[in-house]
């Protein structure tokens, strides 16, 4: 069955139409000086360049983490304004055109840290209390928060989460706080807060956790989480790989000197590169890079950027990198995934969904492993998908480069409570290599109702 979907997925590339032109890999990243003078979010190129001022947020407030927000055009910002001794958290939305406005401030909130989207198509944001001993899970829809559970044991200040898409839980790089302390990642349910060991340091290094990514990427290839490290013994970041069976180990051949803030990913069409990272020098005067690394660990290249001074807690975030977004529009289980892909308008893409897994996958002809185990599920949706439950698997992007999946198994009642699907996106392009120019996901869909 894998040679037969790789095959069809190769016949259908060629009804494409002309290769359109790339745009360049671009960032957004903050700036941040001093609690007097307002954050600034800046636009980026790949050679350390401004290009533009995205916007700025209300002085005082510092950001902990920046996403790409849903519609992949717009950003969330979430931390929090200082007047010692009280803390107001906060989250903002900042719109394509640099409006900034505040969705939730103030209680509950006090020091939220990091947040992620989820397949029910809302966010999930990490708050720190006063106190360190534990952290809460909030829900985040619209502009209301409704409490999800609350993780003890478990540091949350400098915590890096992202989505586990085997399991559908949450994977957070952080440490323990009772002792004797364990140091690297943890996998977490976010339905009742528990916490277990995914991959520990076989030391305690507490620089490890405190810089990288802020959502390591997931392998659905191997099952593993890609991360950047900072030791102080070697003095420079490392590239990892992060398995919960095989551990946490390197993939750099060498250090790169500089501390890690944070990592993105390449856009597929980009050649020679496969990671950004945004990276501070370690000694005086301080220099800020954008770091251009290949799939091996080793460096393309490093830009400073120029114009203006990031910080260590910022993010890095390529623009348009949203490209598979959950969004709930009949509860409890009718949810649509969007497709988007800017510059891709006009081109075919094929949405594929299994129940049997991610691994093995079928190869292309140059050698990429698409990460989804094929079933008749997924020939169901290479051929339209499953009329009034299934729609739209397979057609074309809109001139905007975006497309809607329909996933609404609500006439089936509890029937599939419980049932996990996978799901990845393919955009064909003749002019590509095997004639895929993106493959995108796997992304889970757990319904729990």
């Amino acid at each position: 069955m894998m040679r037969s979907i790789s095959c069809l997925v190769l016949a259908l590339a060629v009804l494409q139409v002309p290769t359109l032109a790339q745009a360049q890999d671009t960032f957004v990243a903050f700036s941040y000086t001093s609690m007097q003078q307002p954050v600034v979010l800046y636009q980026v190129s790949s050679q350390g360049a401004v290009l533009a001022t995205v916007a700025n947020l209300p002085a005082g407030n510092i950001p902990q983490t920046i996403v790409v927000a849903e519609d992949n055009k717009s950003y969330r910002a979430v931390g929090y304004l200082y007047s010692p001794p009280t803390y107001t958290g906060v989250i903002f939305d900042i719109a394509p055109g640099g409006t900034v406005k505040t969705l939730v401030s103030g209680s509950p909130l006090v020091r939220p840290s990091a947040m992620v989207r989820t397949c029910d198509g809302e966010w999930l944001v990490v708050n720190q209390q006063t106190t360190a001993t534990s952290f809460d899970l909030y829900r985040l829809q619209g502009n209301k928060l409704t409490l999800l559970s609350t993780v003890q044991n478990l540091y949350a200040y400098y915590l890096a989460l992202t989505t586990d898409e085997d399991s559908g839980q949450l994977v957070g790089r952080s440490m323990t706080l009772s002792t004797p302390r364990k140091y690297g990642y943890f996998r977490i349910d976010p339905s009742t807060g528990t916490v277990t060991d995914f991959a520990l340091y076989k030391q305690a290094v507490t620089t490890s956790i405190y810089y990288g990514a802020k959502e390591p990427y997931f392998e659905g290839t191997t099952g593993a989480f890609l991360d950047m490290s900072y030791d102080a013994t070697l003095r420079g970041g490392k590239l990892l790989r992060v398995h919960p069976e095989i551990g946490i180990f390197p993939i750099s051949p060498s250090p790169i000197s500089v501390i890690p803030a944070d990592m993105t990913l390449a856009d597929q069409r980009t050649k020679g590169v496969r990671y950004y990272v945004l990276g501070r020098t370690m000694t005086a005067p301080y220099t800020y890079q954008i770091i251009r690394m290949k799939s091996d660990g080793t460096v393309a290249g490093a830009s400073n950027i120029q114009g203006f001074t990031p910080y260590l807690r910022s993010s890095l975030l390529r623009v348009g990198s949203r490209n598979l977004s959950w969004f709930m529009d009949a509860p409890p289980n009718g949810r649509s995934l969007r497709l988007s892909y800017p510059g891709e308008g006009g081109r075919q893409f094929r949405v594929a969904f299994s129940l049997a897994g991610v691994r093995p996958g079928p190869l292309l002809s140059d050698k990429r492993e698409i990460p989804l185990v094929p079933d008749e599920l997924t020939l169901l949706c290479l051929n339209g998908g499953i009329q009034g439950i299934l729609e739209n698997t397979a057609g074309f992007l809109d001139a905007f480069g975006e497309a809607r999946v329909k996933v609404d198994t609500n006439g089936l009642g509890s029937a599939l409570k419980g049932v996990k699907m996978w799901a990845v996106a393919l955009v064909l392009d003749p002019g590509a290599s095997a004639g895929v120019s993106h493959i995108s996901g796997p992304t889970v869909l757990h319904i729990k109702q």
